[in-house]
């Protein structure tokens, strides 16, 4: 019983490897056709890679570092058509009052900004954000402290990524001055590594209050 098993195995192996040089023998006679047929498979490959990693970053993975996700929402306004957009500073104010329905509430403002450091300017993605922000979200700085209630408009934290690639990692940053769309904002904190705000798309790596904002969006 054991050889008839054993026979059947080999049977198969020979059959397979006979199947396979036939199949290698047909494409060696048709190498633009094998060529072509190589190059598509890598490039529906390397889409679905990209696609993946896409939405892997964007939509599977958790918010870095941020306490409490499955609690964590985001309130948009509808318009006289129907049609949902962000909210404005006053609707913030407004909805902070409904104690009974969020344990926090915290308000944050995607910008782009020019930042001047060491004699080099460059472009960077920042949030402008409420001074209980950070506080809601439940993420403390590396470096420094955050912003409070007395926080000056002329104030900035930055992300560990930014903080390392333009200023070398140095701790001394803390309570010097950089500019930022030609202002003068006075560095009080660290992000920790992999913080980049709060929202599933942001990619920001400095925030300065929103009563900055006269700076951020004329200073351009």
């Amino acid at each position: 019983m054991g050889d008839r098993a054993f026979a059947d195995d080999r049977w198969r192996l020979d059959k397979i490897w006979h199947d396979f040089r036939f199949a290698i023998r047909n494409l060696l006679k048709s190498p633009l056709f094998v060529a072509t047929a190589v190059c598509t498979l890598a490039i529906g490959i390397g889409a679905n890679t990209a696609v993946f990693s896409l939405i892997d970053s964007v939509l599977l993975r958790p918010l870095p570092l941020i306490k409490d996700q499955q609690r964590l929402l985001n309130l948009f306004t509808a318009n006289r058509n129907g049609e949902y957009g962000h909210s404005s500073y006053p609707d913030y104010l407004d909805y902070q009052e409904e104690k009974e329905v969020f344990s926090g509430m915290a308000a944050f403002l995607s910008v782009d900004v020019n930042l001047s450091s060491n004699g080099f300017a460059e472009r960077i993605k920042g949030e402008l954000v409420s001074t209980n922000y950070f506080a809601v979200l439940g993420v403390r700085p590396e470096l420094g402290h955050d912003f409070d209630s007395r926080v000056e408009e002329s104030t900035v934290m930055l992300g560990a990524g930014l903080w390392k690639r333009r200023f070398a990692g140095d701790p001394g940053v803390i309570g010097k001055t950089i500019l930022i769309n030609q202002k003068s904002f006075t560095v009080i904190g660290i992000m920790p590594q992999g913080f980049r705000g709060a929202s599933l798309e942001s990619m920001s790596e400095l925030w300065a209050p929103v009563k900055a904002i006269v700076h951020f969006m004329h200073g351009k």
